[in-house]
């Protein structure tokens, strides 16, 4: 076997004219562009693996009238049949699992430009007639809200209930930790992570989990937002029916407190908030659960359940966190009007958006 490697494909293959061997194994990096190279970088990458039945190539080339010896032509439908990686289903060897990983390592830092062009290209045809897929996946209170804070963070507005200052952060299906996790396999009273539509402040994400949420050391702010269209506060868990999504958010965001050893009477802001539609808000669908003393009786519910060695957290860490939080709702009405005031244009498409949100959401509860 000859085993050969080039910074580029470009075509060419040293060939022995003699005595050649039972196989090439080229290994080679991306396509030669059409452009000149002089002066180009020519990094040492794989792109390619190919391996060639040495005597074939040879008679084939010969009986083509080809001349045999240093670059070599070759031709492209020789190089596609000869390709082994990135693997074909008719590729001369059939790599392993591990091969292929080991050969990517190798392999050139491509992005998925095109597919993320595709899937934008997809997403800006959500409402024609040629869509694929369910309107409802883009029109929706979690796009609202990421597009609000996505706002937020380009225009810096300030003093809006989810300005971004400079040194905050966004992001969008965070988890927060519980103060209830499992104390061993199977704890009938353990529960997970707990999931926020948005999380915003002095906060890190990714620290325990991909999207775990943990406090910088000296945050003053941390902002969890709740978006709603049409739907109500999640109900409790099947071990404590009333310790419903309002009461778990402000548990969880105690003991973000807690784990980073951030007093909540230090922080400048703490707040709770959810958005939904001003009828929503209105007609009180949110205002027991989001109650003060409401919350108070189910956290200390599912403390009582749980155990004494939350009774102390209970006090050091949720009871200061109570007092210092804000909860409240916004309606989504009176935010894409604030937006609307600050940047006419955008205000006025982000309401045809939200338009298209209420209508249908409320053609699925019919």
């Amino acid at each position: 076997m000859n085993v050969k490697w080039y910074t580029l494909r470009k075509g060419l293959l040293d060939l022995h004219p003699d005595a050649s061997p039972d196989l090439y194994l080229v290994l080679t990096g991306p396509r030669s562009p059409a452009t000149h190279s002089r002066g180009a970088v020519e990094p040492w990458e794989i792109d390619g693996v190919y391996l060639f039945d040495g005597p074939r190539l040879v008679a084939d080339l010969r009986r083509r009238g080809i001349k045999i010896g240093i670059a070599t032509s070759i031709r492209a439908a020789a190089w596609k049949a000869a390709r082994i990686y990135p693997p074909r289903l008719d590729s001369p060897l059939k790599l392993s699992t591990r091969q292929v990983q080991l050969l990517r390592a190798f392999g050139p830092r491509t992005s998925p430009r095109v597919p993320l062009l595709r899937i934008a290209g997809l997403m800006a045809g959500v409402s024609g007639e040629g869509c694929r897929f369910p309107a409802t996946e883009v029109f929706n209170e979690g796009w609202m809200l990421r597009l609000t804070l996505d706002w937020m963070e380009r225009s810096r507005a300030a003093g809006l209930p989810l300005s971004l200052e400079p040194g905050f952060t966004w992001f969008s299906e965070a988890r927060l930790p519980s103060a209830f996790l499992p104390r061993r396999r199977g704890d009938p009273q353990g529960e997970g992570w707990t999931h926020a539509d948005a999380v915003l402040g002095h906060v890190e994400i990714g620290r325990e989990g991909k999207a775990g949420v943990s406090l910088r050391p000296g945050a003053e702010v941390l902002v969890v937002v709740e978006a709603k269209m049409f739907s109500p506060l999640s109900k409790g868990i099947a071990h404590a029916p009333d310790y419903d999504q309002a009461a778990r958010t402000v548990a969880c965001m105690a003991e973000l407190c807690a784990r980073a050893g951030r007093e909540p009477g230090e922080m400048k802001r703490l707040a709770f908030i959810v958005i939904a539609p001003e009828s929503q808000i209105e007609a009180g669908v949110f205002r027991e659960v989001i109650d003060r003393k409401s919350i108070a009786r189910k956290v200390q519910n599912r403390v009582d359940g749980f155990g004494v060695e939350k009774k102390e957290w209970f006090r050091d860490w949720f009871i200061p966190t109570l007092e210092k939080i804000e909860i409240y709702g916004i309606a989504w009405e009176a935010m894409v009007s604030k937006i609307e005031d600050r940047e006419e244009t955008f205000g006025r498409e982000f309401g045809a958006f939200y338009g298209e949100c209420v209508r249908l959401g409320s053609r699925g509860r019919s």
